[in-house]
């Protein structure tokens, strides 16, 4: 698959062993695809009880429980015998849920993805509802926020900015010590299910995600949850499920920057995944080509006739009306520069 090629950053050393070593750009993206896609990952209640009991199972003062991603607050198991682990650290609204870091309407809603370990993590309730799909940025300390820390919440800046997690009406800013976590889940998803997830919506984001990447580097323990994970999910081509990002850190460079011009070649026709998905009626679209290319847009059944299509709402969106086709699943297919695209719709 190929993806928009982004600004070089200079990264540190790798972990591990290199990934897909000597490629870069569409070569390297394609190589972390066959290579780290998982064909099974978990149950939808069976990753949220082992990403709290195993992936992200924590100890604090002597107790067994969970941390919160973005607000670093820890919430101990109840200690009662045979409980779910979700409904022990959800405490009734008042703790943790599983966060989907690269979201579900952007893409990972109804697949593998959506079930997938490495980009699934612990978080408070609140803080999760309140991120909901907001891409991550950085945010000026001054700006109007939510800063989210422990059990505490306000809106009145910190003296210590960077321990707190940051949320505005457009964007949302991990704490630092998070922050390169985050970048790996993100880089990890838009690699390995690159024909399901909106691209365009975070290739916006790529370039202050590397930034984070290399200003926190995965640690032996970040390795060590990728390979958790990996216990729990298998059929990646390369080997262990892990996630590839966390292995080397010089992937997500080769990946989603160049270091020249020469290097970037032709910009690709990039489209993102439909949403609302399912629907009753219309879906958006997000599509993203080089200035002045002509887009042609049709959406076909399950046969590859055409049944309908789909008008231009804006200079990276389309607009798909499903309202008077039948119930069932259709494609939207996008044509530009030569290169065809189609990505799944269902009409409900």
């Amino acid at each position: 698959m190929r993806l928009l090629l982004l600004a070089a950053v200079l990264l540190t050393a790798p972990v591990g062993a290199q990934v897909c070593p000597g490629l870069v750009g569409p070569a390297a993206a394609a190589c972390v695809d066959d290579g780290y896609s998982p064909t099974s990952v978990l149950s939808d209640a069976s990753s949220k009880d082992r990403l709290y009991d195993t992936v992200d199972r924590a100890t604090a003062g002597g107790q067994d429980g969970v941390v919160g991603l973005y607000s670093g607050a820890f919430v101990p198991f109840d200690g009662v015998p045979n409980s779910d682990p979700s409904q022990d650290v959800f405490n009734n609204g008042q703790g943790l849920n599983q966060e989907h870091v690269f979201p579900r309407s952007r893409g990972t809603d109804n697949n593998l993805a959506e079930r997938d370990l490495h980009h699934l993590f612990p978080t408070r309730v609140d803080v999760n509802a309140d991120r909901g799909s907001d891409p991550f940025r950085t945010i000026s300390d001054t700006a109007p926020s939510r800063w989210y820390q422990g059990d505490v919440t306000q809106s009145a800046t910190p003296a210590d900015p960077e321990a707190w997690s940051q949320d505005t009406s457009s964007g949302f800013e991990p704490r630092a010590a998070v922050r390169g976590d985050v970048a790996r889940a993100m880089f990890y998803i838009a690699a390995t299910y690159p024909d399901r997830v909106d691209l365009p919506w975070f290739e916006d984001q790529a370039p202050t995600l590397l930034q984070w990447h290399a200003a926190d580097p995965a640690t032996e323990a970040d390795v060590a949850r990728s390979e958790r994970v990996a216990g729990f999910q298998s059929g990646c081509a390369a080997g262990p499920c892990v996630n590839p990002f966390v292995t080397d850190a010089t992937l997500a460079g080769r990946v989603f920057g160049t270091a020249t011009a020469g290097e970037r070649g032709p910009q690709a026709l990039a489209v993102g995944a439909p949403y609302p998905v399912p629907t009753a009626g219309a879906v958006s679209v997000p599509v993203r080509v080089r200035a002045g290319a002509e887009v042609r847009a049709t959406v076909v059944d399950a046969l590859g006739r055409r049944v309908g299509t789909a008008s231009r709402v804006g200079p990276g969106t389309l607009r798909v009306e499903l309202g008077a086709l039948a119930a069932g699943v259709y494609g939207v297919r996008v044509e530009a520069d030569g290169e065809t695209v189609v990505r799944r719709a269902v009409r409900r």
